[in-house]
């Protein structure tokens, strides 16, 4: 009824915002920033058939400060747009970031990935875990950082097997665990 129309209303706004004719880089920020309320306004299912598929528009961009704040603005309303969204949607969104050439994106991205952990399901933390595992590696030491950070956070939040056989083993596989974890009991 009336929520419906109202909602029909704000996408089109939305839409304009993004892909209208006056839309810039300041306006789909300004945009980003606010997620948190759009995705409460819409709900899950309004989130994932709307707002998702418009935002991701955003990493095309040259402008990397917009390319950041998706990442940052995907950060506010991961646990509202559930698992397997997460899972289909921000990981391939992920994947594409982790080859930026800008490190501020690549940091936003894992910032993103983290913060969304927990709500993500364990085959697709583990899958992401393989995916950051190599940028240990990268000579930014921002971006190395950031990559530590989600990989102890994916560490908490896996069971101590799933950490021990498949964390620690994609992090073996690529040559940057030289010597076995302390036992932490």
């Amino acid at each position: 009824g009336e929520l419906a129309e109202v909602r029909g209303v704000v996408e089109r706004v939305v839409l304009e915002a993004v892909t209208g004719g006056r839309s810039s880089p300041e306006v789909k920020r300004a945009l980003l920033a606010n997620l948190a309320p759009l995705a409460t306004f819409f709900g899950r299912r309004g989130l994932n058939d709307s707002l998702l598929p418009l935002i991701i528009t955003c990493l095309n961009a040259p402008d990397w400060q917009l390319r950041s704040a998706f990442f940052r603005g995907v950060a506010d309303i991961g646990p509202a747009a559930g698992a397997e969204s997460l899972g289909v949607f921000l990981l391939p969104c992920l994947e594409q970031a982790l080859t930026d050439e800008q490190a501020c994106v690549v940091c936003d991205a894992l910032a993103c990935v983290s913060a969304v952990a927990p709500a993500l399901r364990k085959r697709s933390l583990l899958s992401a875990a393989d995916k950051v595992a190599p940028l240990l590696a990268r000579h930014s030491p921002a971006v190395r950082a950031a990559a530590i950070r989600f990989l102890a956070r994916a560490a908490g939040l896996l069971p101590p097997a799933d950490t021990y056989a498949q964390l620690l083993g994609s992090l073996r596989a690529l040559g940057l665990l030289v010597r076995q974890p302390l036992d932490p009991s």
